[in-house]
């Protein structure tokens, strides 16, 4: 996976054209977790780093919505939070539209 930084400055360059995103972590495939909780509200997703440690994904979403939940675009309404299934690999993902 990339150090925190790097995914931080890939996601600014992300969002510097859409309208709206969410930071979120994940234990499912991805596709599923797209399917059931955002489908209907997002039109897109990615996968910005996995890890087979649960606490490297928890840590990297808390970062990121750190750096992130005073932009205007983004949707999270808290930094951290969520359990995730348990899993042999666990994801961080950005929504957006």
């Amino acid at each position: 996976m990339a150090t925190f930084t790097e995914i931080k400055n890939q996601v600014e360059e992300k969002i510097k054209n859409i309208k709206s995103f969410k930071i979120g972590k994940t234990g499912q495939q991805m596709k599923d977790r797209f399917d059931n909780k955002y489908k209907d509200e997002y039109s897109n997703y990615e996968e910005l780093g996995w890890s087979n440690e649960r606490n490297v994904i928890d840590n990297a979403e808390e970062f990121l919505i750190k750096e992130f939940i005073n932009n205007m675009k983004c949707k999270n309404e808290q930094i951290g939070s969520g359990e995730m299934k348990e899993s042999k690999k666990y994801i961080i993902y950005i929504v957006w539209n």
